[in-house]
């Protein structure tokens, strides 16, 4: 079982719009109030998917742009994979954490800095996993 968007952690809701990250093609929106940055990415294959995790893993405390107006780091990103929705079970998501969890051991960022947790939201009365918060710690 997996945290969900209803937790105290993942309590911002999906935004209703995401305007264009020229940087890299995605799609983000940034809700000043709670701190939330919203990234919708295009992957649509696993391939496309593992480079997106990863390069989000190693940016999340790098990246200028999550900064808030005081300089600090924001508490955390929400990536959407809408193109990789009908993928994201609960079963191909374990295997991805258990991948994740795997990696940590190479990995300087991960695990020790950054964080990736899934994060679900209740569509048409179903909990479905529709990406992953990236925390900077």
């Amino acid at each position: 079982s997996f945290p969900s968007s209803s937790s105290s952690l993942y309590s911002a809701s999906r935004p209703s719009a995401v305007v264009p990250d020229n940087d890299n093609g995605n799609e983000e929106q940034q809700n000043q109030d709670l701190q939330v940055r919203y990234i919708q990415n295009v992957a649509s294959t696993t391939p496309e998917f593992m480079s997106a995790i990863w390069s989000r893993i190693v940016d999340t405390c790098n990246d200028t742009t999550t900064s808030n107006n005081n300089g600090e780091s924001a508490p955390k990103t929400v990536v959407f994979y809408p193109n990789m929705q009908s993928q994201l079970s609960y079963s191909y998501v374990d295997s991805l954490m258990n991948h994740l969890n795997t990696c940590k051991d190479l990995c300087q960022e991960f695990g020790i800095k950054t964080t990736v947790t899934p994060f679900t939201e209740i569509i048409q009365g179903e909990e479905i996993i529709t990406g992953f918060t990236f925390d900077c710690l």
